[in-house]
């Protein structure tokens, strides 16, 4: 029998959401390089904004688990606080030196140190994670008051999401009336709803919530019209400046828009959890080892790049998904042995 009090269709999340973003780091890989017009493009452009719900889904799981706590404010820092600085400092150096010592893109004592501290370039997940972690204590309070949980989603919903597109959108055409409009926008100076509380706060709420059937068919018809729109609004844009433009953001409304149907999805699906003991065994292993393939994959990204293999030695339309779930697999070995090392599987992963 499956555990009744695990909820498992995180478990699922986190899997699928570690491989969106694989694929969308493999898709990335010669995207910005790539003329605007070539067929390579198009196809890169088709991958990457398929999965650019990815992190916004983790920091919705972490916000779903994470503020339903009661937490000390010592043990907020000392379990997870803690931990997050260790781990990015941890792979932080690990990042350097390879930049450092095999891939060169490091020359100087200088740029080796300010990597330590800037991280990687997908790395910057955790300093985020611990901004949420650091917040939760005061999140806590918005979301046991159904009304203010509303009204704080409202708020991030219209000033981290909504106004920045629309003027992203006019700044196209408009460039100084964007520009005017988004400084009126910065003078009212809100904070704590900006950037991805609104996605924690949602993912506690979504978690918590339950819809009706024609409530949940116009968010999946949102989604959907969500990712078409990604896609659609990036080649545009890209076409039309013949420039590398995007709507792949996590703070556009489209991202959010299929980001909560992907986690509404994996909840109607997956809520249950596996049938029999050992499916669920298989499945937390692997849900654990999530954290470690978002760590180590653009190690395996890099390292095949040095052997000659990226998107555009074959055929993006094969080599963008092969090459994704290779990275995936080896990534997933990687974080399966680091799991199995003591300390390493308490502190680094």
């Amino acid at each position: 029998m499956a555990n009744s009090r695990r909820t498992y269709y995180f478990d699922y999340l986190r899997i699928v959401a570690s491989f969106a973003v694989v694929l969308l780091h493999v898709a990335a890989q010669n995207w910005s390089t790539s003329d605007v017009n070539s067929f390579e493009w198009k196809v890169f452009n088709y991958f990457d904004g398929l999965v650019r719900w990815g992190v916004p889904v983790f920091v919705m799981i972490s916000g779903a688990l994470f503020l339903g706590k009661e937490l000390d404010l010592k043990v907020l820092y000392r379990k997870y606080i803690f931990k997050m600085i260790i781990v990015f400092l941890f792979w932080s150096l690990l990042y350097a030196l390879w930049d450092y010592f095999v891939t060169g893109s490091i020359t100087t004592t200088h740029s080796f140190v300010r990597r330590i501290f800037a991280g990687r370039r997908h790395l910057w997940f955790i300093p985020m994670i611990i901004g949420m972690y650091m917040i939760s204590p005061f999140l806590c309070r918005i979301i046991y008051a159904e009304k203010l949980a509303c009204y704080f989603l409202i708020l991030s919903f219209l000033f981290t999401f909504l106004f920045p597109q629309i003027i992203e959108i006019i700044g196209l055409k408009y460039e100084e009336a964007a520009d005017d409009i988004s400084k009126i926008v910065a003078k009212i100076d809100l904070y704590l709803p900006l950037g991805f509380s609104g996605y924690y706060v949602l993912g506690y709420v979504l978690n918590k919530s339950v819809l009706s059937k024609r409530q949940m068919a116009g968010i999946y018809i949102a989604g959907f019209s969500g990712l078409f729109a990604t896609i659609a609004l990036t080649a545009w844009a890209s076409f039309k400046t013949q420039d590398h433009i995007h709507f792949y953001g996590n703070f556009t409304v489209n991202t959010l828009f299929v980001s909560v149907s992907i986690f509404l999805l994996a909840k109607q699906l997956w809520q249950k959890g596996p049938a029999s003991q050992k499916r669920q065994h298989v499945l937390v292993r692997l849900s654990k080892y999530s954290f470690g393939v978002y760590l180590v994959h653009i190690f395996v990204i890099d390292t095949l790049k040095l052997c000659g293999i990226t998107t555009l030695t074959f055929n993006p339309i094969f080599s963008v998904p092969v090459l994704a779930i290779l990275v995936f697999i080896i990534s997933y070995l990687i974080s399966a042995v680091l799991n199995m090392i003591p300390v390493v599987n308490r502190w680094l992963v």
